[in-house]
């Protein structure tokens, strides 16, 4: 596992600051633990809305996805 680095973000409003923060301490995780696991979300809805179904239940997920500009890139 590569070694831990620390990261800078600008631009963040004060709101989503204040907010991911409380999300990290309500769950007892530090800020890095709450960040990897939010991109690991992130990656498996993008998985389940890139899931072809004969229901189409995941086609809400993947508007919704969309709709936050994290539709599926591909490289």
């Amino acid at each position: 596992m590569p070694a831990p680095i620390s990261i800078a973000i600008r631009g963040v409003s004060a709101d989503t600051l204040a907010q991911f923060r409380r999300g990290a301490a309500m769950r007892g995780s530090s800020q890095a633990q709450y960040l990897a696991a939010l991109v690991e979300l992130h990656a498996r809805m993008r998985a389940l809305a890139d899931t072809p179904t004969a229901d189409g239940r995941w086609e809400q997920v993947a508007t919704e996805l969309e709709a936050l500009g994290l539709q599926t890139m591909r490289e």
